[in-house]
């Protein structure tokens, strides 16, 4: 039975560390996805093996192209609250549905 999006959230929360590892094709395709963003913006010190999600965070996430030192990154900063707050505010400055729509209507007019 699929969670529901508090229980998904709760779950991630309580995580030892919140991370995001990208296939080769989503690595190639520089395919950034949510789950970066939810990571952060649910509190943790968010990490990747995708440079364009490192980038598309303003590289206030953990990035390293392999898991032992995503590991490594998340271990050592899971409680480095500065950085994880700078991170979720930047997913609420940017990262949010109402983002998304003012960003569709710089396009649209």
């Amino acid at each position: 039975n699929p969670l529901s999006s508090y229980e998904a959230m709760k779950k991630v929360q309580e995580s030892l560390i919140g991370i995001d590892i990208r296939g080769p094709l989503h690595i190639q395709q520089e395919i950034v996805t949510c789950r970066v963003l939810k990571n952060a913006s649910y509190g943790h010190f968010s990490l990747t093996n995708s440079k364009a999600a490192y980038e598309a965070m303003d590289g206030l996430v953990g990035f390293a192209p392999n898991p032992e030192e995503l590991l490594e990154i998340g271990l050592r900063n899971r409680f480095n609250y500065p950085a994880i707050n700078k991170a979720m505010l930047f997913c609420k400055d940017n990262h949010t549905y109402v983002n998304r729509v003012k960003d569709i209507m710089k396009v649209v007019k």
